[in-house]
């Protein structure tokens, strides 16, 4: 179950994304057991949901002129530079970005609380009460400049992986009850989507850009708040620490209320305080508050209100240096609150992460990127650019220096005279991708030639095609080498024989019929067509060094 409150229409408030399910997932919390009124389910995602707003939440430590920015001592909330304390917070978090590699090791207890924790319109987040039903978990996570790793495991309920190794992604869901999956892709885009920020209390001050998860930053700010927003609105303790608290109350983000109604959402009360599904709302009863430290600015809290009742907090404390000017804070942690009968805020669901292991630019084992799928397990593999499911089998041994497998589905369709004795250049391709049509037509250009040389090419169709359209694609594109198109049943089977592994997919294999190259883009053409003159000992030698 998720909660869903509002999605801002031109971006989730940490992520950048348009307003879409996958991209309000990756920032609510799991709770369960909601019980407030108002509730909505998003399609396919979100059984229940309480409607308030997704929140943007601010996290951070002090610059190096602290005491300029706020003096420590009686002054008043004057002497106080809010829009400077918010900037300090947020450039205390950039070193994530410069460092070469950071491991994180994170112990996570999940836990329900029916205590409350104040009552009236100004209730104060804090104290949350005893725990209750606590369940333990684990996050790591592992990058360098090229490779990334996350894991979320939470024993008897779910264990989640995800690693891109420099060149291909490979992720494995594991849920109670279920069977396990794997995902298989080209790209590491839309796969890491905030990891960091949907499952820590920080960095999420600000909008963050990585390499594999790219975003516009400059133009998701406003969804933060602008430095010169903020206001100290007071001082106090918090989590024993001495205080500012600073103040954010959205006066130009307006948001559309998105998903799909459900249940008790048509009283004219539900109507009045969360709106109608796809009405546009301002902000205005909702206010976001950061609790940054006297003493040494560092960010310990921040709070969104709804009404003035609190509704998620997050916090973070005992900062270490984990590396030189790398402040992290090693406990952290957040929690969702709800309201009883009374109309008093308490704590529904809270998580307490504490950083066991930190390592900052330390080499990376390459272990850490290694995942074995196993034999039978569900496979989405979207390598290709088209889904494709199938139950996994170990890829064959290796291809190169042995003789070409049998094209035993689709040999009917081709002349064994026409390619005895010569060298063999095996595309597959699917033409309902643009870089396999421009795969075909650099071939079909230049058949002339690798013909003249002894090279016969023949491609094989890796997806259904009308046969009538397929033909006028290829007489239109002066295509004169054969166009194999297998049977829809058996290409799974090719892809594992020929280790496919993305589409257009090249195979050359030498006048014996032993492969010599697979896997190499259209452009090495020439070069791997050079080497077919080469000793055949050497040209093996070669295509098996490292």
């Amino acid at each position: 179950m998720k909660m869903l409150w509002i999605v801002p229409s031109t971006g989730s408030p940490c992520g950048g994304h348009s307003v879409r399910s996958d991209a309000v997932r990756r920032y609510l919390l799991s709770p369960s057991g909601c019980t407030t009124e108002g509730r909505y389910a998003l399609t396919g995602t979100l059984q229940t949901v309480t409607l308030s707003v997704v929140i943007w939440i601010s996290i951070g430590a002090c610059c190096q002129c602290w005491a300029d920015v706020c003096p420590v001592g009686n002054g008043s909330m004057l002497d106080v530079d809010a829009a400077a304390m918010v900037k300090a917070v947020r450039e205390s978090e950039q070193w994530i970005h410069r460092v070469d590699s950071l491991q994180l090791r994170i112990e996570s207890v999940w836990s329900s609380s029916s205590a409350g924790v104040g009552a009236g319109s100004r209730a104060c987040p804090g104290d949350s009460g005893q725990p209750q039903g606590a369940a333990e978990g684990l996050l790591e996570y592992a990058f360098d400049k090229s490779r990334l790793r996350f894991l979320e495991d939470q024993p008897g309920e779910s264990r989640s992986v995800k690693i891109w190794d420099g060149k291909e992604f490979i992720g494995c869901e594991l849920t109670s009850g279920r069977r396990e999956q794997y995902l298989l892709d080209a790209t590491p885009e839309g796969n890491f989507d905030d990891i960091l920020a949907s499952e820590t209390a920080w960095p999420r001050s600000q909008p963050h850009a990585f390499w594999w998860d790219q975003k516009d930053v400059d133009a998701l700010a406003v969804f933060f708040g602008r430095p010169e927003e903020f206001k100290c609105i007071g001082r106090e303790k918090y989590r024993d620490t001495d205080c500012h608290i600073l103040e954010l109350r959205p006066t130009e983000v307006r948001a559309i209320l998105h998903g799909e109604s459900y249940g008790c959402d048509c009283g004219i009360e539900d109507q009045q305080e969360h709106g109608r599904i796809g009405e546009v709302r301002g902000l205005v009863d909702q206010s976001c508050r950061w609790y940054v430290g006297v003493e040494d600015g560092r960010l310990r809290g921040i709070t969104w209100f709804i009404a003035e009742r609190p509704r998620l907090e997050h916090w973070m404390s005992d900062y270490r240096e984990v590396g030189p000017g790398c402040w992290l804070p090693m406990a952290q942690g957040y929690q969702v609150y709800n309201k009883d009968k009374d109309d008093r805020a308490y704590v529904e669901r809270r998580r307490d992460l504490k950083v066991v292991e930190a390592r900052v630019n330390m080499p990376l084992a390459d272990d850490l990127f290694r995942l074995q799928i196993r034999e039978g397990a569900r496979v989405q593999d979207k390598r290709s650019g088209r889904l494709v499911t199938y139950d996994y089998k170990p890829a064959p041994p290796g291809l190169v220096g042995r003789p070409l497998p049998a094209l035993d589905q689709a040999s009917a369709q081709l002349d064994p005279a026409s390619v005895q004795g010569r060298a063999v250049l095996l595309c597959f391709w699917d033409i309902h991708q643009r870089p396999s049509r421009h795969c075909i037509r650099q071939l079909a250009d230049r058949s002339a030639c690798t013909d003249s040389t002894g090279v016969a090419i023949v491609t094989i169709q890796m997806a259904d095609v009308e046969p009538a359209s397929l033909a006028r694609w290829v007489q239109e594109n002066s295509v004169s080498f054969p166009v194999l198109t297998p049977r829809t049943e058996h290409l799974d089977s090719i892809r594992l024989a020929w280790s496919i592994r993305s589409l257009p997919w090249l195979v050359l294999a030498d006048r014996t019929g032993i492969v010599c190259s697979l896997g190499f883009p259209p452009s090495e053409l020439d070069t791997q067509l050079a080497a077919l003159a080469e000793p055949t000992d050497r040209r093996l030698a070669a295509s098996r060094s490292p």
